[in-house]
């Protein structure tokens, strides 16, 4: 089938050039109308009219505070020497906070320098102002003020003023009418199960709550096919009710992707595609007058492109501004690899490490939207660069606040189950975010020694002396750093339920039908495996697979679950996630490196290792054995 090519890439600041420029000449914020609406309704609206007050605020003179009602003149010469005396309903009265002040009295004393010496006679020991705590007729706004021009934006703060100045209704504009058109054959809506082949609609939820933050009301269509007859069908006679289409998937180059198509045969086509990753394939025209973005199919890629040509478009509308992304430098711990002439965005974490912030970047794979969720900051590699390295310093757009960016707790190293139950506990009891990377024991190592994470987890055998982790340490200081135990573990060969290709051993590993999956290079299981291949004298070159890479234990029983392969390496405690069986190997120890300073500072750690509630969280799993679990062990 015939495949498609960009009609034309342009760079992200030349696109929105492009697309802001003719929202503007077809006069796109001129459909916007003016609404009356109760002023209880009004809140985060923008007023499309001057807003003039009803009544003076407050529309009477009043006593400011509890005290006294006086004359100012007949206290102008109290003093502690000479104190003014005065007669009750006659040079004064009481007053309540808010109370109309008499027409005879033009000042209030608060009641605290009020001396009481009984029979209705007090004595005041300083000299009182003409209007001193008095609330004046207007003294917030005068009856017929201007309170606030057209466009501003309303706040609960305002809605408040609006009340007290009598205003009821007030003019807003409306709110923009989004209308989302999901496509493709292999697209379903949310069942329970899916069959292989088709996918979930799920992109219409956050591209749909996204829009409603900013104030659009928004419909979700049917999902349509990958047909452009029926999308003109459906679509023409809909930009006449909406005030904007974004159409999800179909805006690539494949042999199904009809959007750019549809738009060039039945509008106006601007963009199609756009010089950054994820977010490539974008389309933005206009179809019967009317704004058209086709955004990708893959979240993260779709993502991009709403944040960059979609949500400032309404936050122009409605007023309300996106979250705003604050800039800081920080350090890369990882190196990012880019293609020359695209803008990359790399979602990440960030922590603070030693006084340095480090930039964690998470895969930028248009595919994956967990890059998304888990981030609290992000990298824009401009397009000049084929990379950065590691080390380097950068300038990172962080999502959170500067004090939960501070006390994020970065891990890095070999991943276990049981760091995500220490992450669960630190959330829960003492409001700590922590940040696991699966990143190996090796590399876990060099991150904690060059100072880029507060702590790692390492499961490595020493081939020569058969010691666990110890023998790894060279370059580490016990001055400043702490090894302690967090459990010992089953390490062995993760089948499928049932062991359908009758798996015994590590030698069956080279067999023609079976299908291996691999842990990556650095990682203890990796090590484990490689050395109990030597002690076997198993030709590693002769395993079908075994290049094939999985960053996790998760991740290997997963390919095997899902019939990608037969059989890998990996701890007893992810047999049960996926219904697999297990053949054990080798018992291993798995032990946290900390820096001192860092352990010291949090302790909670420790505690949390400690407590009878981790224990009886990791007794839940299989294949675990916490007889030293806590101690330290590099003595």
């Amino acid at each position: 089938m015939e495949r498609k090519r960009y009609f034309k890439k342009f760079d992200v600041e030349e696109t929105l050039e492009i697309w802001e420029k003719s929202l503007t000449e077809n006069k796109w914020l001129e459909r916007r109308k003016k609404e009356i609406v109760p002023v209880s309704d009004a809140l985060m609206r923008l007023t499309a009219l001057p807003i003039f007050a009803k009544k003076s605020v407050p529309n009477y003179v009043s006593s400011a505070m509890d005290g006294i009602a006086v004359k100012s003149e007949s206290a102008k010469e109290a003093s502690e020497r000479n104190p003014a005396r005065l007669v009750e309903n006659k040079d004064y009265v009481w007053l309540n906070t808010g109370e109309i002040l008499p027409e005879e009295f033009d000042s209030v004393v608060m009641a605290e320098f009020v001396r009481e010496l009984g029979e209705g006679m007090i004595e005041l020991y300083s000299p009182v102002s003409p209007y001193e705590n008095v609330r004046l007729l207007g003294e917030d706004c005068e009856f017929g003020e201007m309170i606030y021009n057209s466009g501003h934006f309303l706040m609960p703060e305002d809605i408040t003023f609006l009340l007290a100045a009598g205003v009821e209704k007030v003019s807003v504009y409306s709110k923009p009418k989004i209308l989302i058109v999901p496509t493709g054959n292999e697209i379903v809506e949310y069942v329970n199960s899916v069959k292989e082949g088709k996918i979930l609609e799920t992109n219409s939820f956050f591209i749909a709550e996204r829009l409603k933050l900013l104030g659009a009301e928004v419909k979700v269509h049917e999902i349509l096919p990958d047909d452009p007859q029926i999308m003109k069908n459906k679509l023409i006679p809909a930009s006449e009710k909406f005030d904007l289409i974004i159409s999800i998937a179909g805006s690539s180059k494949g042999s199904r992707d009809f959007t750019a198509k549809f738009i060039e045969g039945n509008g106006k086509l601007l963009v199609h595609g756009v010089n950054m990753k994820p977010g490539k394939p974008v389309v933005l025209g206009f179809l019967n007058g009317i704004p058209f973005v086709g955004l990708p199919g893959y979240p993260q890629a779709a993502f991009n492109d709403l944040e960059y040509f979609v949500l400032p478009c309404i936050s122009r509308w409605t007023g309300i501004k996106p979250l705003e992304e604050r800039k800081i430098s920080a350090n890369l711990a990882l190196r990012v690899v880019c293609t020359p002439g695209e803008k990359h965005i790399y979602h990440g974490i960030t922590g603070k490490i030693y006084n340095k912030y480090w930039f964690y970047p998470l895969k930028n794979l248009s595919s994956i939207i967990s890059s998304i969720t888990k981030s609290n900051s992000k990298l824009v590699v401009p397009k000049n660069l084929e990379g950065i390295n590691e080390g380097e310093n950068i300038e990172i757009y962080i999502k959170k606040a500067i004090e939960v960016i501070d006390k994020n707790i970065i891990f890095a190293g070999s991943h276990d189950l049981l760091i995500d139950i220490i992450a669960e506990l630190l959330k829960v009891k003492f409001g700590k975010e922590l940040a696991i990377f699966p990143l190996g024991s090796l590399l876990g190592l060099e991150t904690l020694r060059n100072e880029r994470s507060h702590f790692t987890g390492i499961h490595m055998l020493d081939e020569s002396t058969g010691a666990y982790n110890i023998p790894f340490l060279s370059g580490f200081s016990k001055d400043f750093f702490t090894l302690i135990n967090l459990s010992y573990r089953s390490q062995g060969l993760i089948i499928k339920r049932g062991n359908p290709k009758s798996i015994k051993s590590l030698k069956d590993l080279v067999r023609d039908d079976v299908r291996f999956v691999n842990r990556q290079k650095g990682s203890g299981t990796r090590i484990l495996l490689e050395y109990l291949l030597k002690q076997e004298s198993i030709d590693k070159n002769l395993i079908s697979g075994f290049n094939d890479i999985e960053y996790t234990h998760l991740g290997v029983g997963a390919k095997i679950y899902y019939e990608l392969a037969d059989v890998g390496v990996g701890i007893r405690a992810v047999v049960d996630a996926f219904n697999l069986d297990f053949i054990p190997l080798y018992e291993e120890r798995y032990d946290l490196l900390f820096q001192n300073d860092f352990l010291k500072n949090n302790e909670e750690i420790l505690k949390i290792i400690m407590s009878e509630e981790f224990k009886n969280k990791v007794n839940e799993f299989k294949g675990y054995n916490l007889r030293d679990s806590g101690k330290e062990i590099w003595q």
